[in-house]
This record gives structure tokens, sequence and C-alpha cells, in this order.
């Protein structure tokens, strides 16, 4: 994975436009626990606790299970067993009805379908996403940028024309724009290897992050491979704080990715 010098020219504005984007999300700890597919509950305020234990007291009218109807807790506890005559008939046991509570957890984000320029890639909302240009004033279905956030994850693909591109020209852009976010820090490429895409070849290569301590502080997958039926090689990168959290959402995204929209 060899990183490619900036551009100059025309592409400077652009490019530096998305370095300072690239930044702002990639260098921030994601303040999440390590499964990210649990959703953390909201802490409530003071005047919420007050709020639901009034709501509670309201709530809570029928008599406890161990009680006699009437009577307090306490003095139910002391009134002792009656052998009733054969022609006296007890009173009716009242039926007490258990209130089942429900919980509600916070929903997961549903995840839609990024399809603006022919392919498809899964994102989060559309509220995550920044769509930006490289190589002309806007994206198009020949270039652009998309960076997002995906389940504990920074994501950003990027997509070039195959005319004058390979597979390891566009995935060497990518992360020539990572290490220019992020000059204080070191890459480590770990391994290389092949990926298949939508039916379509390409490579990946799996690196660490180090901090100007050494200390490593994540890592990320950057992945390119062609499209022929559009003329384009996309090249996806996701980065984290969690080598298994940044493969599995890697791979999903990779699955998630069709050259041709989906019908």
């Amino acid at each position: 994975m060899n990183f490619l010098p900036s551009d100059t020219g025309r592409t400077i504005a652009s490019r530096s436009l998305i370095v300072l984007i690239l930044s702002a999300i990639v260098a921030v700890t994601i303040a999440c626990s390590d499964d990210p597919e649990v959703s953390p509950q909201p802490i409530a305020t003071p005047q919420e606790l007050v709020s639901q234990n009034n709501e509670t007291k309201t709530e809570e009218v029928r008599p406890s299970p161990t009680s006699i109807p009437g009577l307090s807790p306490a003095t139910a506890t002391t009134v002792p067993s009656l052998i009733l005559p054969s022609t006296v008939v007890p009173a009716q046991t009242p039926t007490i009805i258990q209130a089942t509570a429900t919980h509600t957890s916070t929903p997961e984000p549903q995840e839609i379908r990024f399809d603006q320029f022919g392919f498809s890639i899964v994102v989060e909302t559309k509220e995550s996403t920044v769509l930006t240009s490289l190589l002309e004033e806007d994206a198009s279905a020949n270039q652009g940028i998309l960076l997002f956030e995906y389940k504990g994850t920074q994501a950003v693909l990027m997509w070039m024309t195959s005319t004058a591109n390979s597979n390891q020209v566009v995935q060497a852009h990518l992360m020539a724009l990572l290490t220019e976010a992020q000059p204080e820090n070191i890459f480590t490429v770990i391994t290389e290897g092949n990926i298949t895409v939508d039916g379509n070849q390409g490579i990946f290569g799996a690196f660490s992050t180090q901090d100007a301590e050494t200390v490593v502080t994540g890592g990320g997958i950057i992945g390119a491979w062609s499209c022929i039926s559009q003329g384009i090689i996309p090249a996806l990168l996701v980065t984290g704080t969690d080598d298994t959290t940044v493969q599995i959402r890697f791979k999903r995204l990779i699955d998630s990715f069709t050259c041709d929209r989906p019908r």
C-alpha cells in the first residue's frame, strides 16, 4: 500500500476541505461500549426522576399478593388461620392482576442506502453522511467522496473512473487523505490481500494507528475494487478503536455494496 503525494492545482482547495472533514470525524474517540450493537440508555434528569416517582405512586393501587384486602401488610401477617364451619361460605378471594412493566429500549438506527449515483451501499442515517468531491466541483457518477459514521466506526467511500486508475492507485489516494488528516500519527500496514465485492475482484490492506508516543490508538481496513458496469473504482476506508469491530463493519459494508442500484 503505497502513499501517493498530494494533488496540486485545481484539487488543492477540495483536498484541504476533505482533509479537514476527515480529520474531524476520524480523530474523535468513539464514546460508546465495546459492543456497538447495544444502544446506550439516556440518563434521566432529576426532574424526570421526580416525575417518574410520582407516576409510580399513582399506579401502585393494587394490593400486594401477600396482603389481605382492607388490611395493612403488617396487620395481615398477624391474622391467625380461621377454620370456617361447613355452613359458612367463605368470601371469594379477589383476583389480583399483576401489571407487567414494559421496558422500551432505544431502537438501533435504521440502515438506509446511498444510491444517488447508481452504485449502492448501506449507511446508518442520511444525517450521518457528508458528500463531497476531490477532482470536480461536485460529486458525480464518475468521482466523489462519501464520509459517514457506521455503528461505532468511521467510514469513507471514494470512487474514481477506471479509465485512468487502478485499484492500487485509488486505494493509495484514499490512504493519503487519511495520513494527511492525521500527520501526528504513524500508520503501519499489518496485512494485505484480495477481496471480492459484488462479484468483482479487489484488494485490501489492514493497518494499525500509533500516536506520537508509539501507543496504538486504533486501526483500520482499506479496500478497492472495480465496478466494470459503472466504469469506476470504489475504495472503502473503515477506521475505529477496536480491531474486531472494524473488521465486522468493513465486512458488512462491502457485502452491502452493489455496483448497480438494487431494483
